[in-house]
């Protein structure tokens, strides 16, 4: 913190307060000009310390970044919109919610975010997100592990008795991954096991918010897991097409472009 300034410390704590805020809130809160804001947020964001989105401005956490290593080659594939799009989700949680989180490259970026939240209840079938949340040991959330038939490629359980076990469950959220998006079909896993897994997911909370970067838009497989009308969010890149984006709002989606 030597390398900023007093107004740059005071901008540092209105994000960190509000995890995502917008620009001309930042104006109103400071009473700083644009000229001053701007060279401001130029300074932090060079130094790592924020991120800019068209949804807002994020604190960036390097501490948390450091522990998304943990992902294979193949995973690292649009790893920087699958930060943002993780690190924007992620200001959607609350302390204290409950979430049903499942495996996948997306949602294990996303899990990693979420290590400044207390008082969490976190369901997962991730071998990596209930690892990587079950390392703060400050913050007293609670991880549920589910069990069943693990893959070796998405280091996640599936199959009847993952599904016996959800079907008890009910949490505040369920954040997904999914390997395809057809507005007009709707969302696709990479085999059937796995789609029969997450369409039991589906039903375990009233909002389904969808992690999913901009190549999964347009794409599908021959496991469907659900039309769009069990989704509530969806998060995504800013590579997203024009006519995706509207496809995606038609079907009364809200649609998160970071």
């Amino acid at each position: 913190m030597e390398n900023i300034n007093d107004r740059q410390k005071q901008l540092l704590s209105l994000i960190k307060e509000n995890q995502i805020i917008e620009f001309d809130k930042i104006k109103k809160l400071t009473g700083n000009t644009d000229l001053a804001l701007y060279k401001d947020l130029a300074v932090l964001e060079k130094l790592k310390m924020i991120y800019r989105t068209k949804e807002g401005i994020i604190l960036r956490n390097i501490e948390t970044e450091k522990n998304q290593t943990d992902l294979s080659q193949v995973e690292k594939e649009f790893l920087e919109e699958k930060k943002r799009i993780g690190r924007f989700a992620s200001t959607m949680i609350s302390n204290g919610e409950s979430l049903l989180i499942d495996g996948g490259s997306t949602t294990f970026v996303f899990a990693s975010y979420l290590l400044n939240k207390n008082n969490l209840l976190v369901i997962t079938n991730a071998l990596r997100v209930g690892n990587i949340l079950s390392k703060e040991k400050k913050a007293k959330n609670q991880i549920l592990l589910i069990g069943g038939y693990a893959s070796r490629n998405t280091y996640s359980t599936y199959g009847s008795p993952a599904i016996e076990v959800l079907k008890k469950v009910k949490t505040n959220r369920v954040v997904m991954g999914v390997c395809g998006i057809d507005p007009a079909l709707g969302i696709f896993a990479s085999n059937e096991r796995e789609a029969a897994t997450k369409r039991i997911m589906l039903d375990c909370a009233k909002e389904v918010m969808i992690l999913a970067d901009h190549s999964k838009f347009g794409t599908s497989t021959d496991f469907l897991i659900s039309d769009l009308s069990r989704v509530k969010v969806v998060i995504t890149d800013e590579r997203i097409t024009s006519a995706e984006a509207k496809a995606i709002k038609e079907e009364n989606i809200l649609l998160h472009i970071v």
